[in-house]
């Protein structure tokens, strides 16, 4: 998993053994056809410790120089995800423009947010290759797409 070199002193916090939830705007899979297109994916297990990449990966215009290896514990497939807006009441997390926290890539969950999101990703999760099927098809569907 690549991450932004800005965010250094959030990945201070992460080692092996650390949980994450992706996270997928509408801007990764423009023309998603699932409706909602931001929302919970999935939930990651970090199994290295994060350092800078050699060859930074570079997507949509952005590099991305810090990256560890991850096992994905739960994937959903796009139309599954989970979308925080109708949650945001119940999570300590969010408060005002909560979308706005999500914008810096990493927001520290307490353990009720961390439970609560973990059992609605287990309520949608799908099987592992169904779901990476279909984001493999989309990203090839965005590739194929003009400018």
């Amino acid at each position: 998993m690549a991450f932004n070199v800005r965010q250094r002193r959030a990945l201070g916090n992460l080692h092996p053994g650390s949980p994450l939830f992706l996270y997928v705007t509408s801007r990764c899979y423009r023309g998603l056809p699932y409706g909602e297109k931001s929302g919970l994916i999935g939930e990651v297990v970090v199994t290295s410790p994060v350092t800078r990449l050699d060859q930074p990966v570079t997507y949509g215009g952005h590099s991305f120089g810090m990256g560890c290896e991850i096992k994905i514990d739960h994937l959903l497939h796009p139309s599954q995800m989970v979308k925080l807006g109708p949650l945001v009441p119940e999570l300590h997390a969010f408060h005002g423009a909560w979308h706005l926290r999500l914008r810096t890539g990493f927001v520290p969950l307490d353990e009720h947010d961390y439970g609560l999101l973990s059992q609605r990703l287990l309520r949608e999760s799908t099987s592992l290759d169904e779901a990476m099927g279909a984001y493999m098809a989309l990203a090839k569907q965005r590739e194929e797409e003009p400018v």
